[in-house]
C-alpha cells in the first residue's frame, strides 16, 4: 500500500531534500578543492612573508667592508611562515628554522616548493637580495595546512547535517503555520458535517494572501449556504398550513396503499373496537414518531431533508405547546 503524506509533509521533505542536495554539494565541494585551495592559500602567504621581510633587510657592501642591518619591521614569524636571513653561503644570520629542515637545502629563488626533511613535509620560498649576496628563506610546514583541511572537513560533516536538522524543522513549523487557516477549513467542514451547524465559520483575520483569500471565500460560501437552508427550514415549517402538501402527502399515502393492495377494512381501522395502534393518535409527539418511522411513501415529492427539517420544527412547536399552561388550567389553578 503506497504512503500518503499531507501536503505539509510533502513540501518539508521537498525542503529537506533540497538542503541535503545542497549540502552534499557542499561537502563534495570542500573534500575535492578545499585542501587544493589551502595549499595555494599557504603558499601566498608564504611568499608574502618572503617579501615583506626582505624589504626590511638591509645590506652594503664596498671594498673594504660590508654591512648588514635589519629594520623593525622583520619579523621571523609572520603569516604562519617562519624566516630566515642567509649568507650566500649559507650562513644563518638572524632568524629560526624548523628542526626537519636539513641546513644544506639550495637556495632556488622562484614560487614556494615542496621538499622533505626530517620525515616532514615543507613549502620553501627564497628570495635573493643584492645579487645573492643574502637570501631570505620562508619555511612553512605543509601538514598544517592539511591538519586545518581535514579539521575544517571533519567540522563541516558535523555542522553541516545539523544546519540541515534545523532548516528541516524551521521550514516544518513555517509550513505548518502557513497551512494552519487550511486546518481551520477542515474543521469547520467538519463541524457543519456532523452536526448541521451551518454557522460555522473560519473567522480568520483579513489579510491579501490566497489562503486568507480562500477562507473568506469559504466563509461567504457557507454565509449563502445558512441563509438558504434557514430559507428552506421557513417553507418546511409553513408546510403545516399549505393545502398542497396536505394533498400531496394524502394522495401518496392513499396510492401507496393502492399500489401495495391494502384493504383498510379488512385491516380493522374502521371497526369500533379497533385496538390503539389502528386508532390515529392525538398526541403530535406519537403522529411524528410514525411520520419518522414509515415515510418512504412521500419520496416521491418529499425530500429526506425536508421531511426532517419539518419533523424537528413540529416536534419543537409541540414542546412548546405541551408545556404551555392551557386557559382552562389558569381559570382552575390561579
Amino acid at each position: 500500500m503506497a504512503l500518503r503524506l499531507s501536503v505539509k509533509a510533502r513540501v518539508t521533505a521537498w525542503f529537506t531534500a533540497l538542503m541535503l542536495l545542497v549540502t552534499a554539494a557542499a561537502l563534495g565541494f570542500i573534500v575535492a578543492l578545499g585542501g587544493t585551495m589551502l595549499e595555494g592559500i599557504a603558499k601566498a602567504n608564504l611568499s608574502r612573508a618572503v617579501q615583506v621581510n626582505a624589504g626590511a633587510v638591509e645590506y652594503y657592501r664596498d671594498e673594504r667592508s660590508e654591512k648588514f642591518e635589519l629594520d623593525d619591521d622583520f619579523s621571523p614569524n609572520i603569516f604562519g611562515s617562519r624566516c630566515a636571513v642567509y649568507t650566500g653561503e649559507g650562513r644563518l644570520l638572524t632568524g629560526v628554522m624548523p628542526d626537519g629542515l636539513g641546513a644544506g637545502e639550495p637556495f632556488v629563488a622562484g614560487p614556494p616548493r615542496l621538499v622533505s626533511g626530517g620525515g616532514q613535509r615543507f613549502y620553501i620560498c627564497d628570495l635573493p637580495i643584492s645579487g645573492g649576496a643574502l637570501w631570505v628563506r620562508g619555511v612553512t610546514t605543509a601538514e598544517e595546512a592539511e591538519v586545518f583541511f581535514s579539521s575544517m572537513a571533519r567540522l563541516s560533516f558535523v555542522i553541516l547535517p545539523v544546519l540541515v536538522l534545523i532548516g528541516a524543522a524551521g521550514g516544518y513549523f513555517i509550513v505548518r503555520r502557513a497551512f494552519r487557516p487550511i486546518d481551520r477549513m477542515i474543521a469547520a467542514a467538519d463541524a457543519i458535517n456532523e452536526g448541521s451547524d451551518l454557522s460555522a465559520r473560519i473567522g480568520l483575520p483579513p489579510k491579501d494572501d490566497e489562503i486568507h483569500r480562500i477562507a473568506a471565500a469559504f466563509d461567504r460560501m457557507l454565509a449563502r449556504l445558512e441563509a438558504s437552508f434557514e430559507s428552506e427550514k421557513q417553507f418546511a415549517s409553513d408546510a403545516s398550513c399549505n393545502l398542497y402538501y396536505f394533498l400531496a402527502a394524502m394522495i401518496l399515502a392513499g396510492a401507496d396503499g393502492i399500489v401495495k393492495g391494502l384493504d383498510p377494512v379488512a385491516l380493522g381501522y374502521q371497526s369500533q373496537d379497533a385496538k390503539d395502534e389502528l386508532t390515529f393518535p392525538l398526541n403530535l409527539n406519537a403522529v411524528l414518531d410514525g411520520l419518522e418511522k414509515d415515510n418512504e411513501y412521500l419520496a416521491p415529492a418529499f425530500p429526506p431533508k425536508l421531511i426532517e427539517l419539518w419533523t424537528k420544527a413540529k416536534r419543537a412547536e409541540a414542546e412548546y405547546v405541551y408545556n404551555a399552561p392551557t386557559p382552562q388550567e389558569y381559570e382552575l389553578y390561579f
